[in-house]
Formats: C-alpha cells, structure tokens, sequence
C-alpha cells in the first residue's frame, strides 16, 4: 500500500522522458534517495579492434562514434534512446570484424550521474 509519510518525486528531461526518481521519507529533508533511472540514459557500447569503425557511424540507431586516441583500439559508440547494441556486433561482423572486446553494459552510475549533470566524462577511463 501506500505509505502517507512518504512522497515520490519523478525528474524527466526536455523531451519529458522519466530520468530519475526521488523518494522522501517521513523528515524529507534528511533521508531522500534519488533513484535514476539507467533505461533513460542513452547507452554506450565499448568496442575494440584494430581497424577503422566510423563506418558504424551511419547505422540506425547510432548516434555518435568516439574513435581511439594516444594509439588504443578503443572505440565508443553512443546508441540513441531504443537501440539495441546487437546492430553495432552484425554491422561489424558483416563487415568482417575482428572485435577483441565488444562491452553492452548497462551504463554505470558514473555515466548516469554525467549524462544528468550535463557534463561529459572526458579522463574516464574506458
């Protein structure tokens, strides 16, 4: 049931997509608890390989493609918001890629944190 000494507050972003839930307990000021919600944060697949991946670029569903710096193989494909990370691993094994790391993980609470700040994570490690 519901509990009347407790409100639940929902965040959502420009576009009015649910970011986040706070909920307070009964002395809201000291014991809220921000809850986000990770579904809502578009997410980011973690590739490796030695050749070149911007082709990845122009599949549905990717939105953008961070290339390798300082010499790494390490590549970062931001999906929009739906996307299944499985069109990333066929483009590339149709193309014949030899991927040595491909990573779909759920975004960490560093990139949800970053992602609803509004900053980006540049220094992160991969």
């Amino acid at each position: 049931g519901e509990d009347p000494n407790c409100a639940l507050f929902i965040f959502v972003d420009a576009n009015d997509t649910i970011v986040g839930k706070a909920v307070f307990g009964r002395d809201r000021a000291e014991r809220a608890i921000f809850i986000p919600d990770r579904a809502a944060i578009p997410r980011t697949v973690k590739l490796e390989a030695e050749g070149d991946l911007s082709f990845l670029g122009a599949i549905k569903g990717v939105a953008a493609v961070r290339a390798p710096v300082d010499g790494s193989h390490h590549w970062e494909v931001t999906l929009t918001r739906g996307a299944e990370p499985q069109v990333v691993l066929a483009a590339c094994f149709e193309r014949g890629v030899k991927l040595t790391r491909f990573d779909s993980s759920p975004p960490t609470l560093h990139e949800v944190f970053v992602s609803l700040a509004g900053g980006n994570d540049e220094g992160a490690e991969p």
